[in-house]
């Protein structure tokens, strides 16, 4: 996990103490993608710039509140004796990641200042249905496919929270039906048979077909 960088879309909160006319010039009412008020704030323009009273455009894409802060300051140092400025992110839009599959909320995820783990974004989504393979989470980061077993990592004392997501990542959960085992030949019901998390034991799987 990384300190968060701010990018195109998100929604900046900046005060200049003693120069409450610099904190608000320039200033935009901004909603956030969920619906919700932010108040006035410095929307990252498509470039990754803010508008900003005697510093111009500057380019904050890429950079952390702190980075953004210290290079208004620099900025505003020709105008303004020892400036003191408060920078904070009041909407985060622009980091994302997207669930898919075996979830009860399918679809985009904000990253914000707190670093998300796997099992904190499958929550997010409402969890997983009664339908998900546990033992198949696939995640894709940059092109990269990495399959996941939630079960396993359990069993081997391995916690899961260790896994952290990244800006763009894919996470799809799978269908318990794509796991299955058939049981043919001298069996005395051949069938096949659907897997509990990735995992079913021959006596298990020769117990549901009747015995050889």
């Amino acid at each position: 996990s990384s300190a968060y960088t701010v990018g195109p879309g998100d929604i900046l909160n900046i005060i200049v103490w003693d120069h409450p006319e610099l904190s608000l010039a320039g200033a935009t009412q901004a909603a956030s993608i969920e619906g919700g008020n932010v108040g006035t704030g410095y929307n990252v323009s498509a470039d990754g710039r803010i508008q900003f009273p005697f510093a111009g455009a500057v380019k904050v894409a890429g950079l952390t509140e702190l980075q953004i802060r210290n290079k208004l300051t620099s900025a505003l140092s020709t105008y303004i004796t020892e400036p003191q400025l408060t920078v904070q992110i009041r909407s985060y839009r622009n980091q994302r990641v997207y669930l898919s599959g075996e979830v009860n909320r399918p679809g985009l995820q904000n990253l914000d200042d707190i670093p998300m783990s796997l099992p904190e974004a499958l929550n997010r989504a409402g969890g997983l249905t009664k339908e998900a393979d546990r033992s198949s989470i696939v995640l894709n980061r940059q092109g990269q496919e990495t399959r996941i077993n939630l079960t396993r990592l359990i069993e081997q004392g391995l916690n899961p929270n260790r896994i952290m997501l990244k800006n763009g990542d894919m996470v799809r959960v799978n269908n318990r039906d794509r796991a299955k085992v058939f049981l043919l030949g001298e069996v005395i019901r051949p069938q096949s048979l659907v897997m509990n998390d990735g995992q079913l034991t021959l006596a298990q799987a020769l117990g549901e077909a009747g015995g050889a």
